[in-house]
């Protein structure tokens, strides 16, 4: 009878071991996921320029430490979405434009590799004024999650933080006529 305690007794300290080193394992799983979604969270930033050797440009970079997914991008002129650059060209009076698109699914590296993607730019416009004034009706949003589908909205502006679903939807802007004309991002 006196083996039958100990061993009861025996069982029950393994269980509770057990319990124990399960709730540790889980505590640290969850912290350590915490962790990883801290260091890991990037940081879009938008912005633009104007000067005599690169003219006129806007430009998109991810200076946090993870990589950002792009889910959509949104040009806007006087706080209305817009459907191409091509308001942008005509608002700055610029020539012969060069852009490019955040496409949604791209992935930006974070800046430590120094990559920034040039998104808008011209050397030929009639003036800096001009150009300028142009550019203060013009904000670009990049809406875009960490890989833990934290997500924000940055732009020339500010960044906010979004649900998925604010991300997930999709924008008016065009893919360029040399892809498929009419669909949109």
């Amino acid at each position: 009878m006196a083996e039958n305690k100990s061993s009861g007794f025996i069982s029950f300290c393994a269980f509770a071991v057990s319990l124990t080193a399960l709730g540790s394992s889980l505590y640290d799983g969850y912290q350590n996921r915490k962790h990883m979604r801290i260091t890991q969270l990037p940081a879009m930033y938008v912005g633009w320029g104007i000067n005599d050797i690169n003219g006129l440009y806007i430009t998109a970079e991810n200076r946090g430490n993870g990589i950002a997914v792009i889910k959509r991008m949104i040009i806007k002129l006087d706080n209305k979405e817009i459907d191409s650059w091509d308001g942008v060209a005509s608002v700055t009076r610029s020539k012969n434009p060069v852009f490019s698109m955040v496409w949604p699914g791209d992935y930006m590296r974070p800046s430590g590799d120094n990559i920034y993607r040039t998104l808008f730019s011209s050397k030929n416009y009639e003036s800096h004024a001009i150009a300028l004034a142009g550019l203060k009706r013009i904000n670009v949003e990049i809406c875009y999650c960490s890989v833990y589908d934290d997500c924000k909205i940055t732009s020339f502006s500010e960044s906010t933080e979004v649900s998925y679903s604010v991300c997930d939807k999709p924008s008016n802007l065009k893919l360029p006529d040399f892809f498929t004309g009419s669909q949109k991002l």
